[in-house]
């Protein structure tokens, strides 16, 4: 038998009690509620969580970093353009390598991972010299982390991860 409050109130409700949560937790940790958070956080599962500490720094001011020599850039301003960051052979890679039915989907299994788990995080030694066997993504991590050195004021990364992920019609929140 057909079950409307089923169909239109209880079903919606159940497939966005989890993403309302999250976003609930999220804020409060933004707004330094970090108790309430708490619940929240560990209703996934979750052990650990960011300290306080670092959100107070993230709703802190930004921390003011001269621009690179030559750029044209005012003193201050967070936004740095690198017109040829990513050579335009490299963005045809990418787009081929994560185009939608391109193996890197199928290899992976992400289409079979638990909805929770439909990613994958890949980590960059960049403390180790390049490998003449690197793929396209790691080469280009490589070649922007001086950048992030650079934008922040300081050395460059000594690591970095990265990740890619597709959604579905309706998987996402935007």
């Amino acid at each position: 038998e057909y079950d409307w409050a089923d169909a239109f109130v209880y079903e919606p409700r159940r497939r966005c009690v989890g993403l309302a949560t999250m976003h609930a937790a999220l804020l409060a940790s933004q707004l330094g509620r970090h108790a309430e958070a708490e619940g929240a956080i560990r209703s996934f599962g979750f052990r650990w969580r960011l300290s306080p500490c670092v959100w107070r720094a993230a709703r802190g001011p930004p921390r003011k970093v001269p621009p690179p020599a030559g750029s044209g850039l005012r003193d201050g301003c967070p936004v740095r353009v690198y017109p040829d960051a990513v050579p335009r052979e490299t963005c045809e890679q990418l787009r081929r390598a994560f185009a939608p039915g391109a193996a890197y989907w199928s290899e992976t299994r992400y289409a079979s991972a638990s909805a929770e788990k439909r990613y994958f995080t890949w980590y960059v030694d960049l403390a180790s010299p390049p490998s003449p066997h690197e793929n396209v993504v790691t080469r280009l991590v490589r070649r922007l982390a001086p950048l992030a050195g650079e934008l922040a004021g300081e050395v460059a990364p000594q690591s970095a991860e990265w990740w890619v992920h597709s959604r579905g019609a309706g998987r996402g929140v935007g």
